[in-house]
């Protein structure tokens, strides 16, 4: 066990000294899977089809804020529809802006998850998204799970429907999408493993318990995997399987990745106090911090002996 926590402590250590290196060259990263994405997916537009260009734009972006980031993405992905359906365009736009304003009418804390959530969604992973937002927000940012799910889903079904939207003997929309989305049946299913897994998380998260962090990712995951599990088994789409149960061991190996990294409580060690005054009684429970006690190193000087 020594090992693993001193393998942290010494990475920790790591990040901390080279943050103003580490920081840039993993949001450069992101946003080049983030650009690829988008290029695999609806590689319409063919300024941002460029290799070189979505690198350039990486790296430029590498060294802005995660806000920023997020608007050009979502401008990225405006492009990229645009030029291939003005229509589809425009109602997306539309939802982010709708979702914005909902997001941020209740005071979210990551609203760069309308975002994150569909590029998640087409690269097979959404779950991370909930669980992301699960560990590190509050429950304002169930707004921007629900709302990103909402997208996701649209632009999913629009990438799986492009053969039919740009065939110009048919008179088929966006809003044909659109009602071909809110007819799936899938979709309800994706919307309520989102939501609920978010859910899970949050509400495990927040109890004094000992590992909690551990329970809310195990059981948020899980919780996805049923539900998803029991929608394309209603609906019998068993192709999909070996996807969803890659996409769920993906989310929790993340999941174990963070709380190895972030949580560091001496469980073994919990204190419980008690006191009062003229008004109230309290009650107090402390949990200590994993501590490892660092190796002494003695020092001999030797010094050398002259004889006669």
């Amino acid at each position: 066990m020594n090992v693993f926590l001193e393998l942290r402590n010494r990475l920790r250590t790591a990040v901390v000294k080279y943050e103003k290196i580490l920081n840039p060259v993993l949001m450069g990263m992101l946003m080049f899977l983030g650009l690829h994405t988008l290029r695999e997916s609806f590689g319409y537009f063919e300024f941002l089809s460029h290799g070189l260009v979505c690198f350039a734009i990486s790296v430029v972006c590498a060294f802005l804020p995660t806000s920023v980031c997020a608007l050009v993405l979502g401008a990225a992905l405006f492009l990229h529809l645009s030029a291939m359906s003005a229509e589809v365009a425009v109602l997306v736009l539309g939802l982010f802006l709708l979702s914005i304003f909902f997001s941020r009418s209740y005071h979210a804390q990551q609203p760069f998850q309308l975002v994150a959530l569909p590029l998640l969604n087409l690269l097979g992973v959404p779950s991370i998204s909930p669980l992301f937002a699960g560990l590190f927000a509050g429950w304002a940012d169930g707004t921007t799970i629900l709302c990103g799910s909402v997208i996701a889903f649209y632009l999913r079904t629009v990438r799986d429907n492009t053969a039919v939207l740009m065939d110009a003997s048919l008179d088929y929309g966006a809003l044909d999408l659109l009602s071909l989305m809110i007819a799936n049946p899938k979709f309800y299913v994706f919307l309520s493993a989102m939501t609920a897994m978010y859910a899970i998380v949050m509400f495990l998260r927040n109890r004094s318990i000992s590992h909690a962090w551990l329970f809310a990712v195990i059981f948020g995951v899980l919780t996805e995997l049923v539900i998803m599990l029991g929608g394309d088994l209603f609906m019998d789409e068993q192709a999909s399987l070996p996807a969803l149960l890659l996409g769920s061991l993906v989310t929790l190996l993340i999941g174990l990745l963070i709380y190895y990294l972030f949580q560091d409580f001496d469980y073994y060690r919990v204190e419980r106090v008690q006191f009062e005054d003229d008004e109230y009684y309290y009650y107090v429970t402390a949990v200590p911090k994993i501590r490892i006690t660092e190796e002494k190193k003695e020092v001999k000087e030797i010094t050398g002996v002259s004889g006669k």
